[in-house]
């Protein structure tokens, strides 16, 4: 059964973003399921896809009421 997680990051200072979504990566490489990620801040919007994609993570990004979603897949 797949669980869906959810991370509010929307609060943080962006510096604390980041730091926190290279941990939530560390971490989804080695028991990552599907896990939604939730920011208001569109650095990592640009910052996250190189990342996830060095990782062989997919993601799927969409945004409502100025907070952005990002879903991350495990490939494979």
């Amino acid at each position: 059964m797949n669980v869906l997680n959810k991370i509010n990051l929307v609060n943080l200072p962006v510096k604390d973003q980041i730091l926190k979504v290279d941990q939530i990566l560390e971490s989804f490489i080695l028991d990552g399921d599907n896990l939604e990620i939730y920011t208001n801040e569109e650095i990592l919007i640009k910052y996250l896809p190189t990342k996830a994609l060095k990782k062989n993570i997919s993601i799927k990004i969409s945004m409502s009421d100025e907070t952005w979603k990002i879903k991350l897949i495990k490939k494979g």
